[in-house]
């Protein structure tokens, strides 16, 4: 009975050898990891602060007396559309890292926060875009009122669209 006792053990353990192969990660995915975590915490200590600067920007166009160049809004809507792809490649990133990610790696959480500031940064470039538009109508020259007695003087008005 002994003996078939130690036979046990010894064709368990032989059977768990495979098991390690599922708990071991190897050499490049541990590596791979670190890259990224280190990636994400560039982008989210850079994407912090223009956050942070972008808020004393859209504060500082409502001093401005005059009205401000619209020459960098397509370079914003450029910046925009880098961070649309920014944020899906987060989301693809995280559905992937559930595969090989485990409890003690801090890679899901760093995407989170990636995508939480790329999310705000769009948002508020946004909305810087708003507030140079809206600053620009209100600072811009100002043309006569238009009196609208009847529907012929609102077709006459609106003839030139």
């Amino acid at each position: 009975m002994r003996a078939s006792n130690n036979i046990d053990g010894r064709i368990n353990f032989y059977a768990s050898c495979v098991e390690v192969a599922e708990r071991a990660r190897p050499l490049p995915v541990l590596r791979a990891i670190d890259d990224m975590e280190n990636y994400l915490s560039e982008v989210i200590s850079g994407f912090t602060a223009c956050i942070e600067y972008g808020e004393w920007v859209i504060d500082e166009i409502a001093s401005i007396p005059e009205v401000i160049s619209e020459d960098s809004l397509p370079r914003i809507e450029n910046g925009q559309e880098q961070l649309r792809e920014l944020y899906e490649y987060f989301t693809q990133t995280d559905l992937d890292a559930s595969a090989w990610c485990d409890k003690n790696d801090h890679l899901r959480k760093d995407l989170a926060k990636a995508k939480e500031v790329t999310k705000g940064l769009f948002d508020q470039q946004e909305a810087l875009k708003w507030a140079i538009l809206e600053h620009n109508v209100d600072a811009g020259p100002k043309g006569e009122p238009l009196v609208v007695n009847n529907v012929d003087d609102l077709r006459k008005a609106l003839s030139f669209l």
